[in-house]
């Protein structure tokens, strides 16, 4: 018998399908920008590495220094992706990145 009942529903279920009310005025969707040539949309995203990226180097001691943030472009008309490694969140590091993606 137990297999074939319903499950009750909470009194916060039923009190909020009773007072459940359609939006008057929907939204209407955003139309994104077209871009009409390379470079005029880009978007950016700064992220922090899960696991810390060697820093590579050809000669001398090992360093205990380590990649730990990225900043990644995205040109949206070619889908371009291109990704800067950064040791920190700096504001010089930062530009750094913005630089090189632009002589890109």
């Amino acid at each position: 018998m137990l297999v074939k009942s319903r499950t009750p529903r909470c009194a916060c279920c039923i009190f909020g399908a009773m007072t459940k009310q359609p939006r008057r005025n929907k939204a209407q969707p955003k139309k994104l920008q077209q871009a009409t040539k390379l470079g005029k949309i880009v978007s950016d995203y700064q992220m922090k590495a899960g696991s810390p990226g060697l820093i590579t180097q050809l000669k001398g001691y090992l360093t205990t220094q380590r990649y730990r943030y990225a900043t990644v472009f995205i040109d949206h008309p070619s889908q371009l992706r291109f990704m800067w490694l950064q040791r920190t969140l700096s504001l010089e590091d930062t530009l750094e990145a913005k630089y090189a993606f632009k002589a890109f």
